[in-house]
């Protein structure tokens, strides 16, 4: 038969267990608002950088009359700021 001793070290290292899983749960959900955040920023830096390039250069296009030359660059050029900017973002956090 367990003495009361082995009884009370088993209950402490079972609280500490739950408390400990406890709060990692708490915080893997605190933290999923700001994932979101960071992967809304990222998506925006990427496509407003694609959607600069693609309008400077159809806006360039129509004026130059060479559709879809500059069109077609602009929006290479657009996606390469847009990834450097990404990439800038997420070395900041």
């Amino acid at each position: 038969m367990p003495q009361s001793d082995d009884l009370d070290t088993l209950q402490r290292k079972i609280d500490k267990a739950k408390t400990h899983t406890g709060s990692r749960n708490n915080d893997a959900s605190d933290e999923a608002p700001v994932n979101l955040g960071y992967a809304m920023r990222f998506t925006v830096e990427l496509l407003s950088g694609i959607a600069a390039g693609g309008a400077l250069g159809y806006f360039l296009d129509r004026w130059l009359h060479t559709f879809p030359w500059i069109f077609i660059l602009g929006f290479f050029i657009g996606a390469g700021a847009g990834f450097r900017n990404l990439v800038k973002e997420a070395n900041k956090e």
